[in-house]
Parts: C-alpha cells; sequence; structure tokens
C-alpha cells in the first residue's frame, strides 16, 4: 500500500469520486433559520452533522443561522425540514429553493 503524506498546505495521493449525474441533478436550497441566542451554537452543530449541508453561517446582527444544502429530491429536503423543526430553540425557517444559477460555484460548479 502506497503511503499518503500530508503537508501544511494540501493533501497529496488523495482522490474523490463525485457521482457527476446526482450532482447535475441536485437540488440547491438556502435555509435560513431563526433561533434562540441561547441555542445558536448547539444548533448549528446539530445541522452542521447533516452531510446535505455544505455550508453553514451565523448572520450577523440576527440570531439566524444560514444552511447552503445540497439534496438530491424533495423528499429529502422535506425530511432535513422535519429535523430542523425538532430541535429545541428554532423559532422558526425559511426554505428557499435554487431554481438558475446566474453564476456558480467554481469549487463545486453548482
Amino acid at each position: 500500500m502506497e503511503k499518503k503524506e500530508i503537508s501544511d498546505q494540501y493533501m497529496e495521493g488523495f482522490s474523490a469520486l463525485v457521482d457527476l449525474q446526482a450532482v447535475e441533478n441536485s437540488i440547491k436550497a438556502y435555509i435560513v433559520v431563526d433561533a434562540d441566542p441561547n441555542r445558536l451554537d448547539d444548533i448549528a452543530n446539530s445541522i452542521g452533522e447533516n452531510m446535505n449541508v455544505l455550508s453553514l453561517y451565523r448572520r450577523r446582527g440576527k440570531n439566524q443561522i444560514i444552511a447552503e444544502t445540497l439534496f438530491l429530491n424533495l423528499g429529502s429536503i422535506e425530511d432535513f425540514e422535519s429535523f430542523i423543526s425538532k430541535l429545541t430553540g428554532v423559532k422558526n425557517f425559511e426554505t428557499m429553493i435554487v431554481s438558475k444559477a446566474y453564476r456558480k460555484n467554481p469549487w463545486i460548479g453548482i
């Protein structure tokens, strides 16, 4: 077995297998969660554990978390919304499904 080396700046000798068909047909959504300020970190940690969450942000000046997500179907989004609604400290949330990208993320092409 070949030894893989990791430097301070990047990894060498690794590769990723990407299902391009799944990525091409995926549904991108932003979910904005209004949260109790005392539970903000706990909610963010719970949401961030989901593999469909690409990025997770805290909105400055608001007790909000913004999740950039990618799902393969609407049912998966509904399941994730159900999960969010049951988290202690979630006051409200809004899901915004992306219908068209005018400028795509150059790293992942979506």
